[in-house]
């Protein structure tokens, strides 16, 4: 057993501390997690190249997302402690034939050559609720740092010569982007949102959203910054938050949420048709489903506004320093009327 945490470097995972409370000052819940590592940190400890940064939101980025998150990690550098890793298991070579080279056939890329070295260590994720709400409203896109725009662009072309047709130019207002072309599910609901993945090039960063209506959004926002989530008064007070539990500017991993509207994709499911046929449908087997559909018939929701006014913006942030991880979750307190 030894043995096996040795090669996996998990004997260099010194303690773990956890801390809750609830109710305490500015924090409706604050919970708190350490991991006290060895320093140097090997094997599966070592594989997170995390770098640190201010976590400001890309100025494309909508103030009307449900939730964002940012990580700073040196991805070269984790990719290739991920292959010595996996080769120590598999033999030398395993994950350059299991993983990158399938990758690179599909691409047409070389992704130790021509991706990775673009990257500029960050990586963002959004989600947002597109309208109509429908089951699958929530759309995601992923915000890829790079170090040289015009050089990704050329690597864009580069895949939609590989995929040819299955890949399209396409524009929204004056701004270009690719559309990936793909058959809709028979099996999908015709009410559903059929997610089509897009890419686009914004600012220093390529985009890859399955929303076209989400990659639109961030366009206008580009065009009116005051609208950016960076502006809004939310953010920056979680932001605010966010370094004065860290201590300074720079964390390793931030994300950002807002519960209520993670609430109205569900509250605006459950009063739809289309959600009743759903829940109906769930309901059949599943006993938890079964009892929210006899409450929702027997009682009428609350106006949204009655229910978004008891949450409040939450956090996360993660620090990675000489000592281990500490990653702190919050909820803010809420001032009710």
């Amino acid at each position: 057993m030894h043995q096996g945490l040795h090669v996996l470097g998990l004997d260099g995972l010194n303690s773990l501390g956890l801390a809750m409370s609830a109710d305490v000052a500015a924090w409706d819940s604050i919970s708190e997690f350490h991991a006290f590592l060895d320093n140097p940190r090997t094997g599966v400890l070592d594989v997170p190249a995390l770098k640190k940064g201010d976590a400001i939101p890309e100025v494309f980025v909508p103030g009307s997302v449900i939730r964002y998150a940012t990580l700073y990690m040196d991805l070269p550098t984790t990719l290739s402690r991920v292959e010595k890793l996996f080769d120590g298991f598999r033999g030398q070579g395993a994950f350059q034939r299991a993983v990158v080279q399938r990758i690179e056939r599909n691409l047409g890329l070389s992704l130790t050559e021509e991706v990775l070295p673009l990257t500029a260590g960050r990586v963002s994720l959004v989600t947002w609720l597109e309208q109509p709400v429908r089951i699958n409203s929530v759309a995601s896109g992923l915000i890829f740092h790079v170090s040289d725009t015009a050089a990704a662009s050329v690597l864009l072309e580069k895949v939609q010569e590989k995929l040819g047709d299955r890949m399209q130019l396409k524009s929204l207002g004056t701004r270009e982007y690719y559309e990936i072309i793909r058959r809709r599910p028979e099996a999908l609901p015709p009410q559903a949102r059929f997610a089509n993945p897009c890419l686009a090039v914004l600012e220093d960063c390529v985009v890859v959203a399955d929303s076209a209506t989400l990659l639109g959004e961030m366009f206008t926002t580009l065009d009116n910054p005051n609208q950016s989530l960076r502006e809004t008064l939310e953010f920056k007070l979680t932001l605010g938050k966010v370094r004065q539990l860290a201590g300074s500017n720079e964390v390793a991993m931030m994300a950002y949420g807002r519960p209520e509207e993670g609430l109205r994709a569900l509250y605006e499911s459950a009063r739809s048709e289309e959600g009743r046929q759903a829940l109906r449908r769930s309901a059949e087997f599943n006993p938890p489903a079964k009892a929210f559909l006899e409450a929702l018939e027997k009682h009428e929701l609350p106006p949204f506004d009655v229910l978004a006014k008891y949450f409040a913006p939450q956090g996360i942030l993660l620090i990675d320093d000489g000592t281990g991880w500490h990653l702190v979750s919050f909820a803010l307190r809420k001032k009710l009327p």
